[in-house]
């Protein structure tokens, strides 16, 4: 009799008694497969260490994006840069404090209207109340936000945008 591990639980072949309704090649594949069990329970350590580990960040999908969210392309032009530096202006260190949620959609809404607005620039026809509009949702992402800083900081981001379409409109004028 072979001796047990102490760690594996006591197994007992029970024998089944030979009649005429069950076959003997049964009874032996039933004990085969018995000690192919108990030799498995002998070598549980060895097995676990064959198997390849494969991280569980590896295994986890990404999260999806909502529909009806269209990400813009990611080519950036001189208008969507010049747009994005004045949005994020003075909100770095606002930004460093949120939650990485709520950053992930702060930055998404943030490069939405930072597009629809460098559009607005290049066709040099920009509607201040729409400008306005677009920067205080934006703002409004951040969760805990005082509304007399969002109201505040969203006039004084729409005036910047007019002044650069200003002096892009001086530009195209100096030109011959």
């Amino acid at each position: 009799m072979p001796t047990q591990s102490p760690f594996a639980p006591e197994q007992r072949i029970i024998e089944q008694p030979v009649t005429p309704e069950t076959d003997v090649n049964d009874i032996e594949e039933d004990k085969i497969a018995a000690e192919e069990e108990a030799s498995k329970d002998e070598n549980f350590l060895e097995e676990t260490e064959e198997e390849e580990v494969v991280p569980v960040k590896a295994i986890e999908k990404p999260p999806e994006k909502p529909a009806g969210i269209v990400v813009p392309p990611v080519k950036k032009d001189e208008d969507v840069i010049e747009v994005e530096k004045i949005l994020e202006d003075g909100l770095a260190p606002m930004f460093v404090q949120l939650p990485e949620s709520a950053k992930e959609k702060f930055k998404e809404k943030g490069e939405i209207t930072s597009h629809e607005i460098a559009g607005m620039v290049k066709k040099l026809q920009v509607d201040i109340k729409r400008v306005l509009h677009l920067i205080r949702d934006w703002l409004l992402t951040i969760p805990k936000v005082n509304k007399f800083f969002l109201e505040q900081d969203a006039k004084i981001k729409t005036d910047r945008i007019l002044e650069l379409v200003r002096m892009r409109k001086e530009e195209k004028n100096k030109l011959p």
